[in-house]
């Protein structure tokens, strides 16, 4: 017999499995949940009026599904920490301009800095962390 075990609040799906039809009340049901004897998807499904329910689609990385309204919201911190990691990179990938002895002219030099002061400054951007302008890397 298949059977979901879900959070009776919210409906987000705990479990999702199968058992003999015997073992069906012997399920180890948490407190604050309830079992129906139905299959469900965890990541991708929560219950609605003892049914499953499909979420609808994702729309970013940076979208988390909250339960309680049954909507994917957008996560400012997962979203935050992708663009620096990004930015990190980029400043890392570009260090080399900074160094002494480096081959650049110090004109060149200069614009490098005033990209990695951008890339520095991408959490000061007033859509920061959704929507990016990311600065133009020099030539």
């Amino acid at each position: 017999m298949n059977f979901t075990i879900y959070k009776t609040t919210n409906g987000e799906i705990i479990q999702s499995g199968h058992c003999q039809d015997e073992d069906y009340e012997l399920q180890q049901i948490p407190e604050g949940c309830d079992i129906i004897p139905l299959a469900s998807a965890v990541r991708s499904q929560y219950v609605e009026n003892a049914s499953i329910v499909d979420k609808p689609a994702q729309p970013s990385q940076f979208h988390v599904f909250n339960y309680d309204v049954k909507q994917w919201v957008p996560d400012a911190d997962l979203a935050g920490q992708y663009v620096k990691r990004q930015r990190n990179t980029l400043l890392y990938q570009s260090d080399w301009t900074q160094i002494p002895g480096n081959p650049l002219s110090f004109q060149k030099q200069q614009e490098w800095s005033s990209y990695r002061q951008a890339l520095r400054d991408i959490t000061m951007q007033p859509s920061y962390p959704f929507e990016i302008i990311w600065p133009t890397q020099p030539e």
